[in-house]
């Protein structure tokens, strides 16, 4: 089972940079993601100041982060359709030291019923806008027939299983991978103190698989502190006991 990132979700105008950064040379499999919506991040916001403040920085520094906008509420709707927001638009376009895209991956937190449902030709051209980008979809009960649909019609993404679509309930089992080509990740109830279990549990559905393109695994609320904000001492533990499991089991990616 290749594992190709471990993500810490929930990033914000309360990280500090410099430590985040330290983090993230630590630990290089690390993938960092920032909640964007025009609610939190609109033009004059500390969220959108942040992320063009890291951008910069990193930039500066010569150091290239992966960072992964996961897209909320009106924003997500938006590129469902295919319409982009002009603040939405600047942080896509924010850019590396090199040139490349500063957010590596663009997750659309939509949710079939809770969200108006996208137009699939719209999402895919939104979807193709991006690359090299992937774009992150979330594989539930409610979007489960239009990724499907989209997968099969060729359209390239990866696919996220959080049946309790971010709520933080950990599965009574983790979902076996419905795909072969596409990266798929999970979500849900992924603390520093289960994740190794976690990730044993995950490997268990993935050990008959033909899946060649790897696995990530998404943790958030558990990597809060009591301040109710991301805590980097939790997120470094995090990372390394699940970096344990895949130093332990590289003979099987």
């Amino acid at each position: 089972m290749k594992v190709k990132f471990i993500t810490c979700s929930g990033v914000n105008e309360t990280t500090d940079i410099p430590a985040l950064i330290a983090l993230a040379l630590e630990f290089p499999i690390a993938e960092f993601g920032v909640q964007i919506s025009g609610e939190k991040c609109h033009y004059g916001s500390e969220r959108f100041k942040w992320i063009n403040d890291l951008a910069r920085y990193a930039e500066q520094q010569h150091i290239m982060l992966n960072m992964a906008f996961h897209v909320n509420r009106s924003w997500a709707e938006g590129c469902g359709q295919n319409h982009v927001t002009h603040a939405l638009r600047d942080l896509l376009d924010l850019r590396d030291y090199n040139g490349d895209a500063f957010s590596k991956r663009v997750q659309l937190n939509f949710k079939i019923g809770r969200e108006k449902a996208p137009d699939e030709e719209k999402m895919t051209r939104f979807i193709q806008s991006i690359r090299p980008r992937r774009c992150i979809l979330s594989h539930n009960s409610s979007n489960e027939e239009l990724i499907h649909h989209l997968h099969n019609n060729g359209v390239v993404f990866d696919s996220l299983y959080d049946e309790s679509f971010g709520e933080g309930i950990v599965p009574e089992q983790r979902k076996a991978p419905a795909y072969t080509y596409i990266t798929q990740g999970y979500a849900g109830g992924i603390s520093p103190g289960n994740v190794y279990q976690t990730m044993n549990d995950i490997y268990k559905n993935w050990l008959h698989s033909p899946n060649s393109a790897g696995v990530w695994i998404d943790a958030e609320g558990m990597l809060k502190g009591e301040d109710g904000h991301i805590d980097l001492e939790k997120c470094r533990v995090y990372l390394r006991n699940a970096l344990n499991w895949r130093i332990e089991h590289w003979h099987d990616a």
